[in-house]
């Protein structure tokens, strides 16, 4: 270290020193903003909803996960977000993500404070009662399908022109018959299984840590407001030298 370094330093920690005023009057507004907004402000928690789809008896979405995502964002989610204006009179202040996860679930997530709950809880209802009804036409559709094609087959084999023996098309008619009605047993209907379900742990850091950091950014802060004022003190003095020479 150079000495006009060294000399540079000693004169920095002279003004802490000389400041010490400045610099406990900024530590301490800024320990109780700080403080006091980390104490008394509301935590943020997460909400969310599990809804488990329709699918087909070989365990295939009726919908593709995609597809439910791009109906929701497009078709679903602005007239919710109109009708909570309604209800609600302001828009919600919160968001919602969708997630398609393995298994065939549909997750929905927001995050807010405790007193909007009953908010996230109204949204994540209208959005669950669409995404239910729509995947119980689906349902409809693919039952009643495999019951006409289950008649079908059915049919076919009880006609009198139908083939007996093991050898011929008759089996494998029989078997497309067995395979038609497993997969008629298989069919699942769309379920819900939570409804906007608050975490019970905050997002975020713990309020020790938050203390902590508020303290160490306080004294860095408060530092850099003792230096500030050093530094407009010293460019002060150098004009006031060269205007009175």
């Amino acid at each position: 270290m150079s000495t006009s370094e060294r000399f540079f330093l000693v004169e920095l920690t002279a003004a802490l020193v000389r400041k010490r005023r400045i610099f406990c009057i900024s530590l301490l507004a800024l320990l109780g903003l700080g403080g006091g907004y980390q104490l008394f402000s509301a935590p943020t928690y997460k909400f969310v909803t599990l809804v488990e789809v329709a699918q087909d008896g070989e365990g295939t979405l009726l919908q593709p996960g995609p597809a439910i995502v791009s109906f929701m964002d497009n078709e679903w989610l602005p007239e919710i977000r109109r009708e909570f204006r309604n209800e609600w009179g302001h828009p919600p202040g919160f968001g919602l993500s969708v997630d398609v996860i393995d298994g065939g679930y549909v997750l929905l997530s927001s995050y807010g404070k405790e007193r909007t709950e009953e908010e996230v809880k109204w949204f994540h209802s209208n959005v669950t009662n669409k995404l239910t009804e729509r995947q119980a036409e689906l349902e409809l559709r693919a039952r009643t399908k495999l019951e006409s094609q289950i008649t079908l087959a059915k049919r076919a084999l009880e006609a009198p022109e139908a083939p007996e023996s093991a050898s011929s098309p008759g089996t494998d008619l029989f078997e497309t018959l067995i395979s038609l009605e497993g997969k008629l047993a298989g069919l699942r209907a769309a379920d819900v299984r939570v409804i906007a379900q608050r975490k019970d742990e905050p997002l975020g850091l713990g309020l020790r840590v938050r203390l902590g950091l508020v303290v160490f950014f306080s004294l860095v802060a408060s530092v850099m407001v003792v230096l500030a004022y050093y530094f407009v003190r010293q460019v002060a003095e150098l004009v006031k030298d060269e205007n009175n020479p």
